[in-house]
């Protein structure tokens, strides 16, 4: 008889705990979604445009800041998509002053060595808070090499400051991009 009650009692815990468990999974899900408003709608992609012939660093318009992107990814400001860029590119953007949320998505085919060879598609996302200045100049782009599936889980996008951002400003391409 002890056993029976042990047992249900056991069974009665796991189900609260599985319970819990989705609970938290929908809360966590929520959290997820509204921090990837910044970013834009799904399924928007761009062709990129390597642009040897410039490699324009303009100081930022009266009033506005300048944001430089790059590195492998596609980059949205406040919810909408404004660009890609390669491993070897950078784009820049003129922003109003203010708050602003940055968002990198990366999304490649990669081979994944398992049991049998395939090809997966693999979507990370990373967003940045930006507190904008008149006159401000800003970098960012991904952290490390997200082409190594290893590294997918890790996908952020970074921060960088001025003398590193224009260190690889000035070692990348300029490219433009248009939405396919």
């Amino acid at each position: 008889m002890a056993s029976r009650m042990q047992a249900r009692n056991f069974a009665n815990a796991m189900a609260l705990g599985l319970l819990l468990a989705c609970g938290a999974a929908a809360q966590d899900r929520t959290a997820v979604r509204a921090s990837l408003a910044a970013c834009g709608p799904k399924g928007v992609n761009f062709a990129v445009s390597k642009d040897k012939s410039q490699h324009p660093t303009p100081a930022p318009e009266t009033g506005k800041a300048r944001v430089y992107l790059a590195g492998d990814a596609t980059f949205a400001v406040d919810g909408r998509w404004i660009g890609k860029s390669t491993s070897t590119t950078y784009f820049s953007v003129l922003l109003d002053p203010g708050a602003h949320h940055v968002c990198a998505r990366y999304a490649h085919w990669l081979p994944y060595y398992g049991i049998i060879y395939v090809w997966t598609k693999v979507t990370a996302y990373s967003v940045h808070s930006l507190d904008a200045e008149a006159g401000g100049v800003y970098y960012f782009g991904p952290q490390g090499n997200p082409g190594n599936p290893a590294a997918i889980a890790g996908f952020e996008i970074l921060q960088y400051d001025s003398e590193e951002g224009a260190r690889i400003v000035a070692a990348s391409k300029f490219s433009t991009s248009r939405p396919k």
